[in-house]
């Protein structure tokens, strides 16, 4: 995760920005019959999967080189994260995830609700309530 979440569309998402770089020999192909997005699943805080397919966030362009770095951005409804933990996972449509052949996934959690000055909120991992971008 290579920003802080923060809350966007009037506080209804959390958008976490993701470094994913590509350590293999080939391209990772996010276009076509089998393209390459980043998984997102909802864990809980002992990381069992509670929904694996819950949502998918693209790779920027075409494909991503080897030895490549992409920002990807992911959103996720607030309602459906808070009390969970997200996990991160590539996967390449109707074949695999990534973590089924070896690569680790990356957990971040769980969000929960908090109060910040008297106000409910939804906090980071680290109760520190979200802001917006």
């Amino acid at each position: 995760v290579s920003t802080s979440p923060v809350l966007v569309q009037d506080g209804k998402l959390v958008r976490w920005v993701v470094s994913v770089t590509n350590t293999g020999a080939v391209g990772i192909n996010s276009r076509g019959e089998f393209p390459v997005n980043l998984g997102i699943s909802l864990v809980d805080a002992s990381g069992a999967v509670l929904q694996r397919d819950f949502v998918r966030a693209p790779l920027p362009g075409d494909a991503l080189s080897a030895g490549g770095s992409a920002d990807v951005v992911a959103e996720v409804p607030v309602e459906a994260v808070t009390g969970k933990a997200v996990r991160f996972d590539l996967v390449q449509e109707g074949v695999a995830w990534f973590s089924d052949l070896g690569v680790a996934p990356l957990d971040y959690g769980p969000v929960a609700s908090c109060d910040d000055q008297g106000k409910k909120a939804v906090c980071d991992k680290d109760g520190k309530p979200l802001g917006s971008p």
